[in-house]
């Protein structure tokens, strides 16, 4: 989720900084880039958030895997 709104500032100051020295925008199309990298930081941390879940259930899994190979040695 960080990765999302570093990259979304990132590019926010970057358009900021460039603008009139190498491309002119308008105020409307900045707005516009700030949505869509709203958007795509959102979609970013969704991922993210599907990724860890999944992580953590490959985690539990291999928890209960141990726990009863233990179990099985220490009948």
């Amino acid at each position: 989720m960080i990765w999302g709104i570093i990259s979304a500032a990132t590019f926010t100051s970057l358009i900021w900084l460039y603008d009139g020295k190498m491309f002119n925008l308008s105020m409307a199309a900045k707005i516009d880039i700030l949505f869509y990298l709203m958007v795509f930081g959102l979609i970013w941390s969704v991922f993210e958030i599907m990724r860890s879940d999944e992580k953590v259930k490959e985690i539990e899994m291999r928890q209960m895997y141990e726990a009863g190979r233990r179990d099985g040695v220490e009948k």
